[in-house]
């Protein structure tokens, strides 16, 4: 437990906290990258080629970019229970924790991560 979650729970500030992101962010270019809402879950449609990237990310401890032309997707390293943000100016900021590695492949399907994030894996 760090400090500021020491804090959080001193002063009852519990509830769900928001993804941030800051400092420098590698961008990996990927040819397909859409990204649907459900609800309240984020939905992120790539080729299966470009999942390393977002494992790579997962595994790293700086946050990471899929970009298209388009589209641009931020991947935040945590293991902290923080919720998915559109950002207008940044577009999406999405949590990935160490955990994503047992839970996506690069075999086409589609990939619950977490109840807020998916993944749809095509060919």
């Amino acid at each position: 437990m760090g400090i500021k979650d020491l804090w959080d729970k001193i002063t009852g500030n519990t509830g769900p906290k928001l993804t941030k992101v800051s400092g420098d962010i590698s961008t990996h270019s990927v040819k397909h990258l859409e990204v649907f809402t459900a609800e309240a879950m984020v939905i992120v449609e790539l080729h299966a080629a470009d999942v390393e990237k977002v494992l790579e990310i997962a595994r790293s401890s700086t946050p990471g970019a899929l970009a298209t032309d388009t589209t641009a997707v931020i991947f935040v390293p945590t293991d902290r229970s923080v919720l998915p943000v559109k950002d207008p100016k940044k577009g999406w900021i999405l949590p990935l924790s160490s955990t994503t590695a047992d839970k996506l492949t690069s075999s086409p399907g589609d990939y619950e991560i977490n109840p807020q994030i998916a993944f749809a894996v095509i060919q």
